[in-house]
């Protein structure tokens, strides 16, 4: 990213979409903790890399593969912990080091691949449009509700 692409309209974007993240991580995150799944983002995160690879090899937009991904591992993660006498971070490190050895794998087998495209979902950018910052204002502010509403039950 050169500094040319920050403008002086893109500062206040950023900010404003750097805090709605913090505020909702950080609302979401106490919860994982307490229940002893602190690594549960890192390991759906890796898991996400598996389908950003996967959805790059097949030629799929892969933020929806990479989604699907994280959604069917979260489950995953969810059933296996209820069924097996396993440690929640026991299984969330076989979710992470599977996810990114597909995702390395995957990549590796992908023809016509750019580091650029990888690279792109992998960390995003922190310059985005007014359209986009609505987008994280208006998820931000559904999945805080849902957390306020049912925050006894969780």
């Amino acid at each position: 990213m050169t500094f040319e692409s920050v403008t002086y309209e893109s500062i206040p974007h950023a900010l404003v979409s750097g805090i709605a993240i913090s505020l909702l991580c950080s609302a979401v995150g106490l919860f994982l903790v307490l229940r002893k799944f602190s690594l549960f983002g890192d390991g759906l995160a890796h898991s996400a890399f598996g389908g950003v690879a996967f959805g790059l090899f097949i030629g799929v937009y892969p933020l929806w593969i990479a989604c699907a991904v994280a959604i069917l591992s979260a489950l995953g993660l969810t059933k296996i912990r209820q069924k097996f006498d396993i440690s929640s971070d026991a299984i969330v490190a076989i979710l992470l080091s599977t996810g990114l050895g597909a995702g390395v794998i995957l990549v590796g087998l992908t023809e016509d691949f750019e580091f650029h495209d990888i690279e792109e979902f992998l960390f995003g950018s922190a310059i985005v449009d007014t359209q986009n910052v609505i987008t994280i204002l208006v998820m931000t502010g559904v999945i805080l509700a849902i957390l306020f509403f049912t925050y006894k039950k969780l």
